[in-house]
């Protein structure tokens, strides 16, 4: 990380009509030596335009940058000029961002960027200083992705991330566990929430999706340690992207993190959806046997009326497969959807697959879905998402 600032001596016309065009050129020379003076060994500063500096200052960050500003700043303050019976001090504005790998390659953009600062700035009044910050509405799609990346990082940084978890309900009696899935939510900077599908997407668009993914994994793996020191029989139900289902260096690094806490069996579930799992059946298959000897294990997520589908089964012996929400819509409306559903279970049950359907909304889909020997079911009427798994699901 680097810092780029700029600073604009905003009084310059003023300045320039007091002590005239040589007295300016002193004042500028003056000035910019007891800036360089006072800069850190690892900074360095130039002239930039007419009436404005640019310092850069190698490998820093938040706290570097407010020192360094606050140092310009200060410099700027304490500045007076004389030339004869006449003295003068400088009013600027300063502008600044924190460069980083999310940065623009070309050094014209950066200094493009902490021009705008300073004219922000310099709006706002006397030796006020502000760091770039893209506006999300008028920003390009390059800006926007590196300020996310920005925001996903600083959040991951200062634990702005929390689960939340529903429980997956049973209905033929299997009550030996706790069973919850899992969701992530974040966090603004004032404690806001954040949408899940808004922060998920620039994720994945700015390569930060698998540092989401071992977050929850961790996050999950300790909530399930804590479950065991408490006797509980706690099942969480995870999605991780399918970035990270590709990366054999994730998966490695989750078998490793399984090896070190030997979970016992089947106690985290990674759920893949059906679309994935068509396309990738033979490393599925080889992670969920690295997985089950070490307290993991895949479902079948997203599963539909495909009969294409049904032979991901053939290819990856999975134990429990979650139905497609779409297949729950006007279900408790439309006899054809219920006998759609209906046929979809009766297939997985000859199967022996457990069967568990999501998005249960209202008490006639669950009376519906009772005798059709649905093994388990989540939703809303069953109930909502809570920040911690303590209480059975029953």
């Amino acid at each position: 990380h680097a810092i780029l600032a700029l600073l604009e001596i905003t009084n310059h016309e003023r300045t320039k009509e007091l002590v005239g065009t040589t007295g300016m050129d002193d004042v500028l020379t003056e000035f910019g030596k007891q800036i360089e003076a006072a800069l850190p060994e690892n900074a360095v500063v130039a002239r930039h335009g007419a009436f404005s500096f640019l310092i850069f200052q190698e490998e820093g960050e938040a706290s570097e940058a407010s020192a360094l500003t606050k140092m310009l700043v200060d410099v700027a303050r304490e500045y007076v000029y004389t030339k004869d019976t006449t003295s003068i001090t400088l009013k600027t504005a300063i502008g600044y961002l924190i460069a980083d790998e999310n940065s623009p390659d070309q050094p014209s953009d950066l200094v493009h960027r902490v021009e705008r600062a300073g004219l922000e700035a310099a709006k706002e009044g006397v030796h006020v200083v502000r760091e770039y910050q893209p506006d999300l509405k008028t920003a390009s799609e390059r800006e926007q992705e590196e300020a996310w990346a920005r925001r996903i990082k600083k959040a991951l940084k200062e634990s702005r991330f929390t689960l939340v978890y529903q429980p997956i309900v049973p209905l033929t009696g299997d009550t030996s566990r706790e069973r919850f899935e899992v969701f992530i939510r974040m966090l603004d900077e004032y404690g806001e929430q954040i949408s899940p599908a808004e922060f998920m997407e620039q994720a994945r668009r700015t390569g930060l999706i698998q540092s989401i993914d071992r977050w929850v994994l961790l996050s999950a793996i300790k909530q399930i340690q804590k479950g065991i020191k408490l006797g509980r029989e706690r099942q969480l139900y995870i999605r991780i992207s399918e970035e990270s289902l590709k990366d054999t260096e994730f998966t490695q690094w989750l078998i490793s993190r399984l090896a070190m806490t030997r979970l016992p069996e089947d106690r985290l579930v990674i759920q893949v959806s059906t679309t994935v799992a068509g396309h990738m059946l033979r490393h599925l298959a080889d992670l969920h046997d690295g997985l089950a000897p070490l307290g993991g294990t895949l479902i079948v997520d997203d599963f539909g009326d495909n009969d294409e589908a049904f032979q991901i089964f053939d290819h990856l012996k999975v134990a429990q497969v979650k139905l497609s929400p779409a297949l729950l819509e006007e279900f408790s409306n439309e006899t054809e959807r219920q006998e759609q559903v209906g046929r979809i279970i009766e297939q997985l049950k000859n199967r022996n697959l457990k069967v568990i359907v999501p998005n249960v909304e209202d008490a006639i889909t669950l009376q519906l879905l009772w005798p059709m020997g649905v093994d388990f079911a989540q939703g809303e009427f069953i109930e909502g998402v809570k920040e911690e798994p303590e209480l059975q699901a029953v």
